[in-house]
């Protein structure tokens, strides 16, 4: 019994020792199995993190137990050393699953991206805890895959990343998400950036309450008409940059329930969206640095509520409203931008706005060349308060004003206009006039009259109309210029020889006096009307044969003048068949004047007196002569 029992002791004892040794030499070889596995994925990733390629071969796995059988070519095919498998057939299938993802981007088939059509995952697929990676960039640049199955197999409650995951699949139709679990992701960005044939995506199941990044997450889904992200748990998030920007089917946008408040980055977050409404009233920009872009090109929004917007920390303004073409108001009187140093083509574009008023911009930190195209292309603009800007000196602000004239201005003392801000020049007709009313006429002036007084002042548009005078033979009066509900300067009097001037009259016929004391509504013309300043009364013709003297009275109307006539002390006479033939005549008066005058009156009064001509004799040639007595007179 003794041996028996030794026996069996010693037996057990063996086989003890056979197991202790197999365990000693199994242990030996995972250990090395492990540092295997450690250094191939180490490799791996290096490879990956290098030049994002993979060390591929062209074999088939048709012994692999976890790929399918196809009588299709098989275009390549590797696997990452942790059970991980993928092949890629000839017709655009790529079979992928088992073991772990190694995260990173796909150096796998990176050379093949473009050969991919369909995915489908035919085995379980998990991510290491040490993974940071995720699935990102799992299926990135495959610009012609077109459907994934079976990404319930991907196990993707560890993954703490899916950016760029579908990067630029833009002809990717159709994808199922409803088995992921991104509780842990802190990363969305880029996840479906480019898709622009996905035509649904269904993530209203994502837990997102670890999610930091969520720029460019739908950027340029062209084709989404409905996205469904009103339980997006947002509160830890920092970035919104250019999330929904371009999606530009989309017919409505919810995000009442975002917890914007770490978000420092909002650039592009609503660009190119052509949604008709946007309640923003939740949206919390306490911590916003960067809203260039925010609302660029959102071309069918109307009204835009930003009165819960605190601006406090913004820097950067680019772009921020610029071709939202719809919107007929903007109210940002609630907006600080005093750490803003970027503003160009801020307002660019709105083509429907009437009225800006930016009197609580106090642009003082903006810096070099951010400040271009900021007003530029506003065609319906009528009035713009900009007395607080303060552009950055030996900058050109170009094309600030471009294409945009504004019916009312307002700018600051501190404002100095340059011809490359394109102001526009004023309608023909038109003139710009400030608020005491002095007319500037051109924009050009403008530039000259503000810049040299240094005044805060309001400018506005004015239409100019013209008074003209027609002196209907008086002293030319220089016409004059002024706006609707103003009055004419009375001008000058016009002096006509001969002649008092009594009124101005809209008719030549003087039936229309004119009131210079009533306002301006229209252009018009002026006709001087005269009264006589004197009267001479002299016969039109005289026949010596039978009468030689020629009675001459004047009649003086002005007391300040001095009415002279005169002629000479002879008169030529020409033979009517013989020009060569002269008869020369003495002329005498009545009443004696010297220097041939004939009637002198001197202020208000009247005169009168006889001409005798010299009667021909017998001795002289007999025959018809002519001859013209000319008259002088001097009205001083």
């Amino acid at each position: 019994m003794k041996k028996v029992t030794v026996f069996l002791f010693l037996s057990q004892l063996f086989l003890s020792s056979v197991v202790h040794a197999t365990e000693i030499v199994e242990n030996s070889e995972q250990k090395v199995n492990t540092e295997i596995v450690s250094d191939e994925k180490n490799n791996q990733e290096d490879e990956q993190n290098q030049d994002g390629k993979y060390d591929q071969s062209e074999k088939t796995l048709e012994n692999d137990s976890k790929s399918q059988q196809r009588d299709v070519k098989v275009v390549a095919s590797g696997h990452n050393g942790m059970g991980f498998t993928w092949t890629l057939y000839e017709d655009g299938l790529l079979t992928l699953g088992g073991g772990t993802w190694l995260g990173g981007y796909p150096g796998w088939w990176s050379s093949y991206r473009s050969k991919i059509k369909t995915v489908k995952i035919i085995d379980d697929v998990d991510t290491s805890l040490t993974n940071q990676h995720g699935y990102a960039y799992m299926f990135t640049d495959c610009v012609n895959l077109v459907s994934v199955e079976g990404l319930e197999h991907l196990s993707t409650q560890n993954s703490t990343s899916f950016s760029s995951m579908f990067n630029n699949c833009e002809s990717l139709q159709t994808i199922d998400l409803t088995s992921f679990d991104t509780s842990n992701s802190v990363r969305f960005s880029k996840m479906f950036y480019g898709c622009s044939s996905l035509e649904n995506v269904d993530v209203s199941q994502f837990d997102t309450s670890k999610a930091l990044y969520f720029d460019n997450m739908f950027t340029f889904c062209r084709k989404l008409t409905e996205l469904d992200v009103s339980h997006f748990n947002t509160s830890k998030a920092t970035t919104f940059a250019t999330m929904f920007y371009g999606c530009n089917s989309l017919l409505e946008l919810d995000i009442t329930n975002f917890d914007t408040s770490n978000c420092t980055n909002f650039s592009q977050m609503f660009g190119g969206l052509k949604v008709n409404n946007l309640n923003l009233t939740n949206l919390n920009t306490e911590k916003a640095e960067n809203m260039s872009f925010m609302f660029q090109n959102a071309s069918n929004i109307t009204t835009l509520d930003l009165s819960s917007f605190k601006t406090n920390n913004v820097t950067n303004m680019e772009y921020m409203f610029q071709g939202m073409r719809a919107l007929t108001e903007l109210d940002v009187t609630g907006f600080n931008v005093e750490n803003v140093q970027k503003i160009s083509a801020c307002f660019s574009d709105l083509t429907n706005i009437e009225k800006l008023e930016l009197s609580n911009f106090k642009t003082i930190n903006l810096a070099g060349r951010t400040s271009d195209y900021v007003f530029r292309n506003l065609t319906n603009l009528k009035e713009l308060n900009i007395e607080n800007w303060v552009l950055p000196e030996n900058e050109a602000a170009y094309k600030f004003f471009e294409n945009t004239l504004p019916e009312k201005m307002t700018i600051g003392q501190n404002f100095r206009f340059t011809t490359s801000m394109y102001l526009s020049e004023v309608p023909s007709g038109s003139t710009w006039v400030n608020k005491s009313d002095s007319i500037i006429f051109s924009s050009n002036k403008l530039l000259n009259f503000h810049n040299s007084r240094g005044l805060t002042d309001t400018y506005r548009i004015e239409k100019l109309y013209t008074l003209k005078f027609d002196t209907m033979g008086g002293t030319s009066i220089q016409s004059q210029q002024n706006i609707y509900g103003k009055t004419w300067n009375i001008p000058e009097v016009p002096e006509k020889n001969g002649f008092i001037f009594d009124y101005w009259s809209t008719d030549k016929e003087g039936n229309e006096p004119f009131n210079f004391s009533s306002t301006i509504n229209e252009s018009i013309t002026l006709y001087a009307q005269y009264s006589p300043a004197y009267i001479v009364n002299i016969p039109a013709t005289v026949n010596l044969n039978e009468e030689n003297k020629v009675a001459v009275s004047a009649e003086n109307f002005q007391e300040d003048k001095q009415l002279i006539v005169s002629t000479s002390d002879t008169l030529i006479l020409k033979n009517t068949h013989d020009s060569t033939m002269l008869l020369q005549k003495n002329i005498t008066t009545e009443n004696s004047l010297e220097e041939g005058k004939v009637l002198e009156i001197n202020g208000v009064g009247k005169s009168k007196n006889t001409l005798t001509i010299q009667e021909s004799t017998e001795k002289e040639a007999a025959g018809k002569y002519k001859g013209v007595l000319d008259f002088i007179i001097d009205f001083n």
